[in-house]
């Protein structure tokens, strides 16, 4: 974990990124890798967003100092079936490398880098799912859905928003499907009442929606289980070790089947 700062964490921190580079450029003349986000930006839109000039100052930095190293750029698409429920799956795709040498030129550079960030923001646009159309992205979406389509393959869902004009599904609602699990979802919140609680507080606090998933995994990987400890516990008190230890594989096997069968907004 690298830190970036940006113009919003105040003018003065620039400066600081200058280290951060110098970092980068022994990382890369030691033939190992760095993991950027180019977009410099999250959001919860299925697309590509124009690319911050970042990693192609960090390639260009490395050259100037190292001009006979040869850097490779993997363009690795994420695809979310869910940016917000629990749980979710993500696919990782990855693409042709990509030879930056063959776009920079360390003694004169253009410093727009505009032909890089184009043949990588291209690839990543087929890695996964890229709708161009800012003005009728909702109804675009919206229309995949009913379409069925699989976000995590982002070759059919790309394909599905080149021809969606010649498509004539309807706008209808999805129809419900029925979870069998519901009983299980019950009883494993009533067990949890505690936890959910406090969860349904943090969550109102939660200014950023993007970072949801993040407390959500958070606390499911610490709060819960030391509630689940804390009433193993008071059950060994008042029976013995043998309840006491059911009652913990219950509270596993309940978030087990709850979290691979409840969808949670």
């Amino acid at each position: 974990m690298i830190p970036v700062y940006r113009i919003r964490d105040g003018i003065k921190t620039i400066q600081k990124n200058q280290k951060i580079f110098e970092q980068c450029f022994e990382i890369l003349k030691n033939n190992e890798g760095i993991e950027i986000f180019a977009e410099g930006e999250h959001h919860l839109e299925r697309r590509i967003l124009p690319f911050k000039k970042g990693f192609a100052r960090i390639i260009l930095g490395t050259l100037q100092k190292y001009p006979h190293l040869e850097i490779q750029i993997i363009p690795i698409g994420f695809n979310y079936d869910s940016h917000l429920n629990f749980p979710s799956s993500v696919s990782m795709y990855y693409g042709k490398s990509i030879l930056a040498n063959n776009f920079i030129t360390p003694d004169h550079p253009d410093t727009k880098f505009t032909d890089l960030l184009n043949e990588v923001s291209s690839s990543l646009k087929k890695l996964t799912l890229h709708v161009e159309d800012a003005t009728n992205y909702d109804k675009i979406i919206k229309k995949l859905e009913i379409l069925g389509v699989d976000y995590l393959n982002p070759f059919q869902a790309n394909e599905l928003v080149k021809n969606i004009e010649k498509t004539t599904a309807e706008l209808t609602a999805k129809k419900k499907i029925i979870n069998w699990f519901t009983p299980i979802h019950i009883i494993a919140k009533l067990n949890s009442i505690v936890p959910l609680l406090i969860w349904k507080y943090l969550k109102s606090t939660i200014k950023d929606i993007i970072f949801l998933n993040t407390y959500r995994f958070a606390l499911i990987i610490t709060l819960f289980p030391i509630f689940y400890l804390i009433q193993t516990a008071i059950v060994y008190y008042f029976f013995n070790l043998k309840y006491a230890l059911i009652y913990l594989g219950t509270c596993v096997i309940l978030g087990f089947i709850s979290t691979k069968t409840m969808t949670v907004s």
